[in-house]
């Protein structure tokens, strides 16, 4: 079950539009960087998670974001807040 609904939320430079998608760690949704004109996708980790789940989730979008090729995706930005 979802921490809350983040539709219309701005998280970032990301306006929140709509939930996609959630699974055992989080939920998706689709956004927009409205500065650049771009859509993309959000992954926001579920409130309850363990130190290791978090780092992992950071390790990977350090490792992702090195990537450039048309079959992976764009990691353009990614960290959190309380």
């Amino acid at each position: 079950m979802p921490d809350r609904d983040l539709c219309g939320c701005t998280l970032g430079e990301f306006v929140v539009r709509e939930r996609i998608d959630e699974d055992s760690s989080g939920a998706v949704y689709r956004g927009e960087q409205p500065l650049l004109g771009r859509d993309v996708v959000i992954k926001v980790l579920h409130q309850q998670h363990d130190a290791d789940k978090l780092k992992c989730f950071k390790r990977d979008g350090q490792l992702v974001s090195r990537l450039d090729h048309p079959f992976v995706v764009h990691v353009y930005a990614f960290g959190g807040h309380r």
